[in-house]
């Protein structure tokens, strides 16, 4: 296994998991205590990415081209529902579903009372569930309590909802993608995060899917796929103190993925999961890149297509796109 984090010869880290008591004093020297996010393993991490491109090596100008031996259909299918749960590691397309099936109950039957205040198992599940059918996208509350009563015949309140996301959201199972806005821009974007989990494995177990099962949902599929991705660049840009936004516009420009450098330079990138819609996203983000420079004094310093199945990383010489599988990437 990588190691996410270099440590130096004959120094250690003690660390520890837990969900973090509210208006508790946790340490009397808190200098002491570091506080890291974590998150799943990366493809990277796991073993699954030859590592070929670092996302840092998207600030030059010249990219290097480079082989990877491309995945197939299905073993991208069991990436997604498998997760990057390092005791998950070694489970086979036939049961690597029931891992993260396990931790989302588990987890929900331990933090069930937090405070005195008992959260009952099954409106946790029923919200998780919504979430999951509408994950990647910005639903309202007022849409997740629709979608309860037309997909689960259940009745639930604002203000019991608002209190059950408030408490899944310090269980770490999601991790939302927060919007990006330009500064200086003259164009109105749009300030909604997309609703994500903090591995698409964790949306497969609540819609109770199974590796097959998903790769007979080529819908669901590609969706997933972004997911994955989005998981990903997150950790690969944490280990660069980067971040990762989403854009979108009321000129309705939109980008699956904004990366910010720590030296302020961005780059755009969308997502796709074959070679066939390569053409077609490319002259999209390149619509999408062209308004969004009109309106706005600072450019991306790359533009980036990342696919699911492909066996080359590459810059395009017609418009200076950058592509990469997913499995050439690392931090």
């Amino acid at each position: 296994m990588r190691s996410r984090f270099k440590i130096k010869k004959n120094q250690f880290i003690l660390t520890g998991s837990s969900t973090l008591k509210r208006k508790k004093v946790l340490h009397n020297k808190p200098e002491r205590i570091v506080t890291l996010k974590m998150s799943t393993m990366s493809l990277f991490e796991s073993n699954d990415s030859e590592g070929l491109i670092s996302i840092n090596e998207l600030l030059l100008n010249n990219i290097e081209t480079r082989f990877v031996e491309s995945l197939t259909y299905e073993q991208l299918a069991y990436l997604i529902v498998r997760g990057g749960w390092p005791e998950n590691l070694d489970s086979n397309s036939s049961n690597c579903h029931e891992l993260p099936k396990k931790y989302i109950n588990k987890i929900l039957e331990e933090k069930s009372a937090e405070q005195n205040i008992k959260y009952n198992f099954k409106i946790s599940k029923l919200i998780l569930k919504s979430l999951a059918r509408n994950f990647s996208t910005t639903i309202s509350e007022r849409s997740i309590i629709t979608d309860i009563l037309k997909n689960e015949n259940k009745t639930i309140s604002r203000p019991t909802l608002a209190k059950y996301i408030e408490f899944l959201n310090r269980l770490f199972l999601f991790d939302n993608l927060k919007p990006y806005h330009l500064e200086k821009s003259k164009i109105r974007t749009k300030w909604l995060e997309k609703r994500y989990f903090s591995d698409p494995s964790l949306v497969c177990a609540l819609l109770d899917l199974t590796a097959e099962e998903l790769e007979d949902n080529f819908a669901l599929y590609q969706v997933l796929f972004k997911s994955l991705v989005i998981r990903d660049l997150k950790v690969y840009a944490q280990a660069n103190e980067a971040k990762v936004f989403h854009y979108e516009d009321y000129l309705n420009n939109k980008l699956d993925v904004v990366i910010e450098f720590k030296n302020g330079s961005w780059c755009a990138v969308d997502i796709i999961l074959g070679w066939s819609q390569l053409n077609t996203t490319a002259r999209k983000l390149n619509k999408t890149v062209a308004s969004i420079t009109k309106h706005n004094p600072k450019p991306p310093v790359n533009k980036c297509i990342i696919v699911g199945f492909g066996n080359i990383v590459y810059k395009r010489e017609e418009d200076g796109i950058i592509v990469i599988p997913i499995n050439a990437l690392k931090d």
